[in-house]
């Protein structure tokens, strides 16, 4: 029995020391020598300006250019299919043909000054919808003459 456990220490010791030697390889990765580097030389003082001559001013700051109108935001939508964008472009275009009809039903001359604002903000809402739609942001779109329909439908009763 003794040669077998002797063969089975003999082979662990040779496991651990192989195991060992990767390991302190493995750490102390691939040395080389390495020389240090020179500091760099400190940089050269400026000269001072010639007396006859006076220093250039900076030049100005060049103007931002001006936007006539902000850029509108990039629409993130769903990826759909051509039936399902046709549905929505329809649902859309109905909603702001219905929206329209409700706006042209209003009499301007029964309706108050405040009245008068709601009557232009539904106009405004109206034309989003329409840039909506074009744009092909659907919901927008529909939200926007949903909005606007029922500023009219409000103002039409207002103004009976």
């Amino acid at each position: 029995m003794r040669p077998k456990s002797s063969a089975k220490h003999l082979a662990m010791s040779f496991t651990w020391s192989v195991l060992m030697v990767v390991a302190l390889v493995s750490l102390a990765g691939c040395a080389r020598p390495q020389t240090a580097a020179a500091p760099p030389p400190p940089p050269a003082a400026p000269s001072p300006p010639a007396p006859d001559r006076a220093p250039a001013p900076p030049a100005p700051p060049r103007p931002m250019p001006e936007l006539k109108e902000p850029l509108p935001a990039p629409v993130l939508a769903p990826q759909m299919g051509a039936e399902e964008e046709a549905r929505l472009s329809r649902t859309a275009q109905s909603r702001i043909d219905s929206a329209e009809q409700s706006v042209s039903r209003v009499d301007l001359q029964r309706l108050g000054k405040d009245q008068r604002e709601a009557f232009a903000t539904a106009r405004d809402f109206l034309a989003k919808a329409r840039e909506a739609l074009w744009s092909r942001d659907f919901s927008k779109a529909v939200t926007l003459a949903e909005k606007a329909q029922i500023l009219a439908d409000d103002l039409a009763r207002a103004g009976r």
